[in-house]
């Protein structure tokens, strides 16, 4: 995300704006959140979000109904963020309606946008990523560990399943799920063993990805001599 400009980082920057806005200001937030589906249709995922974040505060207060204040705030901001949205593209319905065969929407690409990452990547590269939030996953639900915070779990199972409805499989979208995975990570291990397990995650996370451009590079020059 560092490296590269594309759409779906600002989409991805929209998104964790209107999270860290829910504290306070939730207008803004809900209005931040819709806006980052004019972007990329992984957008979606903000508004997500902010019902995680909302989901995760009424289970850690032991509550069994949503705050009406905050709910009406974050609706009249989606609402606004709409109106924004259809005044940037006032013929968008037309054009829907208009698509000659959205039987075809889900065809593009592999089955999902992770399984492009994980599994179509040259050497599986990116499998040992997959194995820690595997293990983490476990450990996590075992221990009830998101009775402390249940955004993670919540937000990344949600970016799970709502990939599978997005018709385009872009492996670009991958921070979207990577962001409450790595947190739900950084939940389990405990705070006694973070000093020592974060640079170890990062060596198993990215190490294997270094080795393989590495080779590549490395083949190629041997190719061209």
């Amino acid at each position: 995300m560092a490296n590269q400009s594309k759409y779906e980082y600002v989409t991805f920057l929209l998104a964790v704006c209107g999270l860290l806005l829910a504290r306070r200001h939730l207008l803004l937030a809900g209005l931040i959140s819709v806006l980052a589906i004019e972007v990329q249709p992984i957008g979606i995922m903000a508004p997500i979000y902010l019902v995680a974040y909302e989901c995760g505060r009424m289970i850690q207060a032991r509550r069994c109904h949503l705050e009406f204040d905050r709910v009406v705030k974050m609706v009249l901001g989606g609402v606004l963020g709409l109106a924004v949205y259809f005044i940037l593209h006032p013929h968008i319905l037309a054009l829907v309606a208009a698509f000659p065969n959205p039987a075809e929407w889900g065809k593009e690409g592999s089955i999902h946008f992770l399984y492009g990452y994980f599994f179509e990547t040259r050497l599986y590269r990116h499998l040992p990523e997959l194995a820690v939030f595997g293990s983490c996953l476990l450990v996590h639900i075992w221990r009830r560990d998101y009775m402390q915070w249940p955004f993670p779990i919540i937000a990344s199972l949600a970016t799970l399943f709502i990939g599978s409805f997005i018709a385009h499989r872009n492996p670009f979208y991958t921070p979207f799920w990577y962001f409450p995975s790595f947190l739900l990570v950084f939940l389990t291990i405990g705070a006694h063993w973070r000093a020592i397990a974060v640079p170890v995650l990062v060596l198993v996370l990215f190490v294997p990805q270094y080795a393989v451009a590495y080779i590549e590079g490395h083949n190629t020059r041997d190719r061209a001599n």
